[in-house]
């Protein structure tokens, strides 16, 4: 919900679409589909479009004084846990994209506790990109491993390692798969789907706008567990929106991709985003490496 403020207070300082996005370094597609599930969440509508720009409604006021009141609270915050993250010797953040989190994240802790004979600790987290290159600006952590956006802060570099998309998986039970070649995205809408990780990461899927206009997400988990996901989709009918790559993993537990020939998903680059102040420590110089050679 934070990220999903911050973005609106942005809009409201703005008065613009367009502005707020680069200020934020985000899509405008993805500011709108945030302001729009406040909107949702809040029941009423936020922003006004009017000729000489966007403003707040009444609603919209209310909400952008609380909004900024916890703006500023958030800054604060981010300042005492970047000190004492800095007080901490050989501590190393990574935050990790679904596609990292769930192939790489294990072997990847594991390798550099390895390379760096037990001496660099190793914390971890993950989020919607959005929030995660937000964290990693703000020094919240030292390395993302997700995609690369397009609009990349000046700040940041990127090292693009994989090419990936999304992709609709179900268990080869699934009525859908016997239908593949005549699948419908009107067919889509008769079943329930996981959201892995939280229905507020729905921007970050890049999903397609005729997915997302004819096919109502209707979410029965959100979660961060794959065991979770994988044993609801056994169990159930249910769909699941993932990075292609993870379908090596779910074939072992009968759990297919989907094709929809109706349906693409763009593709995207995945790979390391550090900020580039930081580039020539040698630590992180190590870390990139670990990570290179475990995706080669």
């Amino acid at each position: 919900m934070y990220h999903m403020l911050r973005q609106f207070v942005a809009l409201v300082e703005t008065h613009s679409y367009t502005k707020a996005s680069k200020r934020l370094y985000i899509s405008q597609p993805a500011l709108s589909k945030s302001i729009k599930s406040l909107e949702n969440s809040f029941g009423g509508k936020l922003i006004e479009r009017t000729q000489n720009g966007c403003y707040p409604t009444q609603y919209g006021k209310i909400l952008y004084r609380h909004a900024k009141a916890i703006e500023n609270e958030m800054q604060l915050l981010d300042t005492e846990m970047r000190q004492a993250r800095l007080n901490m010797e050989n501590h190393i953040t990574i935050a990790y994209g679904i596609l990292w989190q769930i192939m790489y994240s294990a072997e990847i802790i594991l390798r550099i506790e390895e390379s760096s004979n037990n001496e660099i600790v190793i914390t971890g987290k993950s989020g919607p990109t959005e929030l995660m290159i937000e964290e990693l600006l703000k020094g919240q952590c030292d390395l993302f491993l997700g995609e690369i956006p397009n609009n990349l802060h000046t700040k940041l570099t990127g090292i693009p390692l994989i090419k990936s998309r999304h992709a609709i998986f179900a268990h080869e039970d699934h009525p859908l798969h016997q239908n593949r070649d005549r699948i419908r995205l009107d067919d889509l809408n008769k079943y329930k789907w996981i959201i892995f990780g939280s229905k507020e990461d729905l921007p970050g899927y890049e999903i397609p706008d005729q997915l997302m206009k004819n096919v109502e997400i209707q979410t029965i988990h959100d979660t961060n567990s794959m065991l979770t996901v994988i044993k609801i989709l056994q169990n159930s009918k249910s769909l699941v929106l993932l990075p292609q790559q993870v379908g090596n993993l779910l074939e072992h537990y009968g759990i297919k991709e989907l094709e929809c020939q109706s349906l693409k998903f763009n593709s995207f680059q995945s790979g390391i985003i550090f900020r580039t102040e930081n580039e020539d420590q040698d630590d992180l110089k190590m870390i990139i490496d670990v990570i290179k050679n475990i995706v080669a």
